[in-house]
């Protein structure tokens, strides 16, 4: 049990039960929080303005556990002035909604922080263009993310496109419905579709062919950062996340990606090759 105090903004909100809301929060520190806001509906409560979407503040988080809870909050902006333009709202929303999907848990990304306020300063109090800011913002973010477009090459290149095993990438744009990173990350049921790409690619967790095969990667510097070099995950069977909770999910596996999502995704996924793989043997044995 420990009090963590983190600037963060509020990226999602949902009610839960009659009083509280669930919020969705972006540290430059933490990364992406799940945290409950007791009580914040009522009339009277301090934390009112901190549980809508767009607050930015000094939070103070109880922590329990996996389990976060608001204390208070020293709000420092709200972008007030959006909620009375529905374009410049539309394009805030837009951009909480991309920082939501990029920011990982417990991954530190200042910068990234830093841009997504400047953004929303600009949409609110500035007459710069709500598109031209949002183009701001997407360059900036595809940047951070490693995802940054040589404008005059990547056009006419096209190994991405081509490399891609789920048809996520097209002339037109980005599919990120059809991704295989977006595809294994998904909670729920996937669809026959969704299982046979994660058959034929062989895929438990994520996918980088895109980044494989990029000319622009070529002759890159490996990174420092240990977590990307050391104790490399190369596979998961079944059986090493059959009765395997979160938390020892985490523990058996620490600094890797795969486990913020959960251990059922993990062994939905495993489970689904393992079946596709048993029976492809059996029908080689029986000679089809």
């Amino acid at each position: 049990m420990a009090q963590i105090t983190t600037n963060a903004i509020v990226l999602r909100r949902a009610d839960y039960r009659e009083n509280d809301r669930m919020l969705t929060l972006f540290s430059p520190t933490l990364g992406r929080i799940d945290a409950l806001a007791r009580g914040c509906r009522r009339q009277k409560s301090p934390l009112m303005a901190a549980s809508e979407v767009f607050c930015a503040g000094e939070y103070v988080l109880y922590a329990a556990g996996e389990r976060m809870t608001v204390v208070s909050c020293a709000v420092q902006d709200t972008f007030y002035p959006l909620r009375s333009d529905f374009e410049r709202l539309a394009h805030g929303m837009y951009a909480l909604e991309l920082c939501a999907a990029a920011v990982q848990p417990e991954q530190e990304n200042e910068r990234l922080f830093l841009l997504l306020l400047r953004s929303l300063a600009h949409l609110a109090y500035s007459e710069v263009a709500p598109r031209r800011v949002t183009a701001v913002f997407l360059m900036g973010l595809v940047s951070l993310m490693g995802f940054r477009p040589q404008v005059g090459r990547c056009a006419g290149c096209g190994a991405c496109i081509r490399a891609c095993p789920a048809g996520a990438l097209t002339e037109k744009g980005v599919d990120g419905t059809r991704c295989l990173s977006a595809v294994t990350q998904r909670r729920g049921a996937l669809t026959a579709e969704e299982e046979e790409r994660m058959r034929r690619t062989g895929t438990v967790w994520g996918c980088d062919r895109c980044q494989e095969v990029c000319p622009e990667n070529r002759g890159a510097r490996r990174t420092s950062i240990p977590a990307f070099r050391e104790k490399l995950i190369y596979e998961l069977t079944p059986g090493e996340l059959e009765g395997v909770s979160n938390r020892t999910l985490k523990e058996r596996w620490p600094e890797r990606a795969f486990t913020w999502r959960g251990a059922a995704v993990l062994r939905r996924n495993a489970e689904l090759l393992q079946k596709s793989n048993m029976e492809a043997c059996e029908n080689a044995e029986n000679g089809f």
